[in-house]
């Protein structure tokens, strides 16, 4: 249970060190607070809905050699954009840019911290 919560505060702080390089392009998150909400609400997307998305574009997935995937993430990001209130992302693209350097930063903090 330690170790979720933990995932959570490190997907929080990596989500506000990419808004803090994303901000002049109109990435906005509020506070650390509305962070962790999105962490938590990514997290929850990324457990239920992501699974449904991926069975149904499974052959567009063998057909783009698993690029579509990047597609989903966005999706789902930007999905997370519309329920979270103080958490906005401008455009399809800049959620992508979002997404990618969001799994990057998180990747690097589990390192450093030891939750891989």
């Amino acid at each position: 249970m330690m170790k979720l919560v933990l995932k959570i505060v490190v997907s929080a702080v990596a989500i506000l060190l990419t808004t803090g390089l994303l901000e002049e392009y109109g990435v906005y998150v509020k506070d650390f607070l509305t962070s962790l909400k999105v962490a938590v609400v990514l997290g929850l997307l990324n457990t239920f809905i992501k699974p449904i998305f991926k069975f149904l574009t499974f052959p567009i997935t063998l057909a783009t050699f698993g690029l579509s995937l990047l597609v989903i993430n966005t999706a789902i990001i930007m999905i997370a954009d519309f329920y979270v209130a103080d958490f906005q992302l401008p455009n399809f693209l800049l959620a992508f840019a979002f997404g990618l350097v969001v799994s990057v930063a998180t990747y690097v903090l589990e390192m450093i911290f030891g939750l891989d």
